[in-house]
């Protein structure tokens, strides 16, 4: 049985990075037909990193990468507004 939870949470990533995939698709579908406008903004970096390490948690484990702050690190950058 822990075998099916832990493909069932597999899955669930799977499907999760799919939907943010397409989502990100879609966005440059309208930046290509000028529908959405850009204008940079300052955004924060933490939760900008953490999302990119969600979008390949399977690749990350394989690799043995983590995603850990800094002090160091900048908390912001600045991103055209359809990043998220």
């Amino acid at each position: 049985m822990p075998e099916v939870v832990e493909m069932l949470g597999h899955m669930d990533d799977a499907l999760r990075t799919l939907r943010r995939m397409f989502e990100a698709l879609l966005d440059v579908s309208k930046l290509d037909a000028g529908v959405m406008k850009t204008e940079p903004r300052v955004t924060a970096l933490k939760p900008l990193l953490f999302c990119v390490s969600e979008l390949f948690p399977l690749e990350a484990d394989k690799r043995a990468c983590a995603c850990r702050w800094c002090r160091s690190m900048p908390t912001s950058i600045l991103t055209p507004p359809f990043w998220r």
